[in-house]
């Protein structure tokens, strides 16, 4: 319940849309998971594999996939990414799911 003004809204949530948004978050996650496996895979290989680029490869994906709010991309060394993943913005982009 919130209250705006003089009115009180009243949100009601659905459990299975719920779940099914929750769902579709740990899809994006695992998709950008492996994205960052391969790419780390890619720059561990000897060849002309540019390190600045994987990570706007990956921002991009983020961006597409809506998903940059809780998730991001660390570097870890000279050739090596690593997801980073933001509980609480989580929570507060999970907070109306189902409504």
């Amino acid at each position: 319940m919130e209250r705006e003004g003089d009115e009180l809204l009243v949100f009601r949530r659905n459990p299975i849309r719920q779940q099914e948004i929750d769902q579709q978050r740990k899809a994006k996650r695992h998709y950008i998971e492996k994205l960052i496996e391969w790419s780390n895979l890619y720059l561990e290989e000897p060849s002309r594999a540019k390190v600045e680029a994987q990570p706007k490869c990956i921002q991009a994906s983020l961006k597409k996939l809506k998903i940059e709010k809780w998730l991001s991309i660390k570097e870890i060394g000279s050739r090596w990414l690593d997801l980073q993943k933001m509980p609480r913005k989580l929570a507060h982009a999970s907070k109306l799911d189902g409504c």
